[in-house]
């Protein structure tokens, strides 16, 4: 959900982030300028994206800081891409990441079939073994 805390500004919103426990983990970060770009140059206007649910037609915070000015940071547009660096009192919304997998992995429907046939056969011939 792209719409999880509002829109805030980016203290209270990488605050957020760090402090979100979600699916048994807690290592949750507001993401990259560079993440940001990369969804975009994947699937183009995030909006659209029905994987992607409530994307705002607004800016985004993102946890990269503007080098030249530490009371900025750089946003992201998920409509149309947009990038810039604003003032860290604006209020904008966001979004938290998690690096590597999380949860228990679900086993696809064909790997549980395969994995039973397999030991129904194991049964068969321990049987005619017997």
């Amino acid at each position: 959900n792209w719409n999880e805390n509002g829109a805030q500004n980016w203290a209270a919103q990488k605050n957020w982030a760090d402090n979100l426990t979600f699916a048994s983990s807690s290592e949750w970060e507001l993401p990259e300028i560079s993440e940001y770009a990369a969804l975009f140059t994947a699937y183009g206007n995030l909006t659209l994206v029905p994987q992607f649910t409530n994307v705002q037609s607004g800016l985004y915070w993102s946890g990269t800081e503007y080098a030249p000015d530490p009371d900025r940071a750089w946003n992201f547009g998920g409509g149309n891409g947009y990038q810039g660096a604003s003032s860290k009192t604006t209020q904008f919304f966001v979004m938290a990441v998690h690096n590597g997998d999380i949860g228990t992995p679900v086993p696809e429907p064909e790997s549980l079939l395969l994995a039973l046939t397999a030991l129904s056969a194991m049964a068969l011939v321990r049987r005619r073994k017997q």
